[in-house]
This record gives C-alpha cells, sequence and structure tokens, in this order.
C-alpha cells in the first residue's frame, strides 16, 4: 500500500510584527523608533565603522565594523542588510575596495591581511598576507588585473589579481638612494590606471605608468594550463617578468623588487 502526503512547495512566509519598514521586530517588540537600516550591528567591540565601498553599478554598499571583524551588506538604495559576511581573524578592518567588474570585495586589516570575498554568495575565496603589521589601503586598477596594498612597514605593494605573488613593490628612496620607510595610508589609481597616487601623513607621491607602453594580459587557455602547466607557467612568468620592466623603465622616483 502506497501513501501520499501533500507537502507544500511555495515560498515561506516571515511570521512576527513588523516595523514601519517592513523589518521584523525582535521577538516580543511591540515597535521600533527609527529604524535597523544601515546600521552595523557588531557582535564585540566597538560598534562604528571604520571603511565604506559601493559595488561599481551602486546598488550595494559595504561597511566594515570598526572593531568585529565583519562587514555588513547593504542595498544601497533601501539600505537592507542583504548579508553580513564573516570575521576576518585579525578583528579590526581598516579598508575596503571593490574590484571593477563588481565580483570581489577585499578588506584589509590591523593583522597585515587582505581578505577577498564574493559578495554574491558572502563567502571568502583568498587570504594574502600583505603586511608584517597593517594594511592600511587597497586599491584595484580600473583594467582590474592588478590591486595595491599600502601597509605600515612594507610600503607598497603591487599583486596579480587572479595569483597570489606579489608582483612588484615600491618604496621611496632618499635623495641618498636609501630605502625611505613611510607609512602610506592611502592610495587610488585614475580612472584609465595610467597613475598611482600614494599619500601619508609627512608626503605624498604619484608615479604615472603609461598604460599603452604595458604588454597586454595574454589569454589563459584552461586546456593548456591543465595538460602543459609547465609551459603556461613559463609564458605566464615571462609576461610578468615584461610587465614588471616597463613599469619599471617608467617609474625613477621608486625602487622596484620582484
Amino acid at each position: 500500500m502506497s501513501i501520499f502526503r501533500k507537502i507544500s512547495q511555495g515560498p515561506s512566509v516571515r511570521t512576527g510584527r513588523t516595523d514601519s519598514y517592513g523589518d521584523l521586530l525582535p521577538p516580543g517588540a511591540v515597535g521600533r523608533l527609527g529604524t535597523g537600516r544601515l546600521q552595523h550591528i557588531a557582535d564585540q567591540g566597538n560598534e562604528g565603522i571604520s571603511a565604506l565601498a559601493f559595488s561599481p553599478d551602486g546598488t550595494m554598499l559595504a561597511a566594515a565594523g570598526f572593531q568585529d571583524g565583519r562587514i555588513s551588506l547593504w542595498e544601497a538604495g533601501s539600505g537592507r542588510l542583504i548579508r553580513m559576511l564573516g570575521r576576518q581573524r585579525a578583528g579590526e578592518i581598516t579598508c575596503l575596495a571593490s574590484s571593477a567588474d563588481g565580483r570581489s570585495l577585499a578588506s584589509g586589516d590591523r593583522g597585515g591581511e587582505v581578505w577577498f570575498w564574493d559578495p554574491g554568495t558572502g563567502k571568502s575565496v583568498a587570504q594574502i598576507n600583505a603586511d608584517r603589521v597593517s594594511v592600511d589601503s587597497i586599491a584595484f586598477s580600473p583594467r582590474g588585473d592588478i590591486w595595491a596594498a599600502a601597509g605600515y612597514s612594507e610600503g607598497i605593494t603591487l599583486r596579480e589579481t587572479h595569483r597570489p605573488r606579489a608582483l612588484l613593490e615600491l618604496q621611496s628612496l632618499t635623495s641618498g638612494g636609501d630605502v625611505e620607510r613611510d607609512h602610506y595610508e592611502a592610495l587610488a589609481f585614475s580612472p584609465d590606471g595610467s597613475r598611482l597616487a600614494a599619500a601619508s601623513a609627512y608626503q605624498f607621491r604619484g608615479e604615472e605608468f603609461h598604460i599603452d607602453k604595458l604588454p597586454s594580459p595574454c589569454d589563459v587557455d584552461p586546456m593548456e594550463m591543465k595538460n602543459h602547466p609547465e609551459y603556461f607557467m613559463s609564458k605566464m612568468n615571462a609576461q610578468m617578468k615584461e610587465v614588471m620592466e616597463a613599469i619599471k623603465d617608467q617609474c625613477g622616483g621608486f625602487r622596484w623588487a620582484a
């Protein structure tokens, strides 16, 4: 004998009291003064916000908690919370940056790490040690193939977006040619990607990269990468060496190291 049970497949319905914006109230609450939107709910430490970043299309706003190591993602138009990203190990997030295509959100912290998040899923996809002490600023190039991080002790580091290794390190030089340790706190690429500006509490530096003189990134062939990994890596390394030499030839105010 067969027994059939009818199971509802309809969407789940939220139950309970809501405020004037349609957001659920806590159990037992009968009303809310103001709104809970555009508020980062910290579960430890200070409830302040240390960094903000819009998605490139302007539909999402990311906010980093000052001490709880989490990131709130809100709908920019309504302020509704989309999701809360998980906690970074260091606890204190110092900076945020969104990639040009909106597929990656980078967050730096006081532990010297940069975490990369997928805003669509809320999952962490990579963690990179970018400084021995703290990462204070992050910037993606408009082309999206390079990102830069300014740290407390390591100067400025440029890395490829799809590989964790450092591509170039930028450090200021004194008039005598020695490395000048500086604490850079802000980075910004120009809209065309030809300039990277760096600022600290002590000075401002700007360098110009002629983007038309840089080698174009080669196409990644998945079959070549799978079937001929040694040849693929030698080709990629050769291309990155060309990029490094091209930028080095253009910039005389920094010391560069691979």
